[in-house]
């Protein structure tokens, strides 16, 4: 079908260069215990931009076809709509957000997490 989407699955090859970079910046000097340090800084950080996103997501999804609405987050309650998701799969162009903000930080990060816990 036409209207599948297409997806470039890299993960692994996004991992290995992630865990290269931290390997050099653990070489030159970066302590990788500052993420334990200021977790909470991050976790505060990281809710305020999840929220934002969510709202944004959201009034953009208000402008969407109907063809691009999840089923079960198009219920008409605004509320619950929001939370469940009201598009299937938000983009901004071709970059995936759902997808991205899913994998990439969540399950990369947080291994990096785990790492600076770790090394604390």
């Amino acid at each position: 079908r036409s209207s599948d989407l297409q997806y470039r699955i890299n993960a692994f090859h996004a991992f290995v260069i992630t865990m290269l970079s931290l390997c050099i910046a653990l070489a030159c000097g970066l302590r990788l215990s500052y993420i334990y340090d200021h977790f909470l800084q991050f976790a505060a950080s990281a809710a305020i931009l999840s929220f934002a996103l969510s709202i944004l997501l959201y009034l953009k999804s208000l402008c969407a076809a109907e063809s691009e609405l999840a089923p079960g987050g198009n219920s008409g309650n605004p509320l619950y709509d929001f939370f469940i998701g009201h598009e299937l799969n938000p983009r901004l162009g071709t970059f995936d957000l759902k997808y991205f903000c899913e994998l990439r930080p969540g399950l990369i990060g947080w291994t990096l997490i785990n790492l600076a816990m770790l090394m604390k």
